[in-house]
């Protein structure tokens, strides 16, 4: 109504002209919230082509400040629509920060580099050895009343009686209550050797759960429950310095070599990766360690600038070595 009763809008629209033209276009430039109802208005007029509609000064005022009223509002919403994500963005960055701080505010974690070896000591004083090249995470504040840890790598458990102790892994779980066991978790490979006390064990990729006794041990090199055994007072393990293993990929036992006495890197052909290994090594003599693990394998093993090169050795070559 209120651009029917203006008489430059009604010129425009019935008799336009350039200035017409100029000056309207300018207001839809500024004010382009107006378009759907001048267009209505404008429709309004063609059809019924209105000559005369006697308006007046208190008419387009009315117009004016219809206009007038709403561009604050417009500018109010457009406003708020722009700042409202960061608003929101900002709001959802303080509730994770927030929900962060109270998830790690006290969970500890424990690192070993290649050739290192750590004792470290829980807040239920327990005992843990943790292997060279190991993770283990564990929250210190809730420790006592919930036993329950993580670990990448290889430790030795020496864990004092009480509630369920839980140690974590990416390949499967081991509850014990008061024991001492070996826990072994790199890559796919997972073995666990019970050596007091008893040990549940189970692997993710299984349904089964198996209690080991000391002198029992299980990996998941095979989807059976089966164990094997070992006399715990007779055998030498990683605290010691002794690397034993039982028809093991030669690259697993590599690897271990490699963690012990910190080799830079290693080169062995892609063919003798999975070869199998039974023997040990002794974390005492690198050139004793290699030759322990190469020889009964026909090998032979070098070391230049601290990488590890592992080739295979022509026989007659090694019959002259022995």
């Amino acid at each position: 109504q209120d651009f029917l009763d203006d008489s430059s809008f009604r010129s425009w629209v019935l008799d336009p002209n350039p200035e017409l033209d100029a000056f309207w276009s300018g207001i839809l430039q500024e004010h382009p919230q107006i378009l759907q109802e001048l267009n209505l208005a404008s429709g309004f007029l063609k059809e019924l082509r209105f000559k005369d509609l006697n308006p007046g000064p208190a008419a387009q005022n009315r117009l004016w400040e219809k206009i007038q009223a709403e561009i604050p509002a417009k500018r109010e919403n457009s406003m708020l629509r722009k700042i409202l994500p960061w608003v929101a963005a900002a709001a959802c960055m303080a509730v994770l920060l927030w929900v962060n701080l109270k998830t790690n505010e006290s969970w500890t974690t424990e690192t070993t580099q290649f050739a290192q070896i750590k004792e470290v000591s829980l807040p239920d004083g327990s005992q843990v050895k943790l292997n060279a090249g190991s993770e283990l995470n564990f929250q210190a504040s809730k420790f006592k009343s919930d036993r329950i840890l993580t670990l990448k790598g290889e430790a030795f458990f020496n864990v004092q009686k009480g509630e369920s102790f839980v140690v974590k892994t990416d390949l499967g779980e081991v509850k014990v209550l008061g024991t001492s066991f070996n826990v072994y978790a790199r890559g796919d490979f997972m073995e666990v050797s019970c050596f007091t006390g008893k040990v549940s064990v189970k692997f993710n990729k299984s349904n089964t759960e198996t209690i080991l006794t000391p002198g029992q041990k299980i990996s998941n090199a095979s989807n059976s429950s089966s164990t094997e055994n070992f006399v715990p007072g007779e055998s030498k393990i990683w605290t010691e310095g002794f690397f034993y293993y039982s028809d093991a990929p030669l690259i697993r036992v590599i690897e271990e070599l490699q963690r012990q006495y910190a080799i830079s890197s290693f080169e062995i052909p892609s063919e003798l990766e999975n070869k199998s290994y039974k023997g040990f090594f002794r974390k005492n003599n690198l050139e004793e360690a290699i030759e322990s693990i190469c020889l009964p394998l026909q090998l032979k093993g070098q070391i230049i600038d601290k990488k590890l090169y592992i080739k295979k050795v022509e026989l007659d070559l090694f019959s002259s070595v022995l």
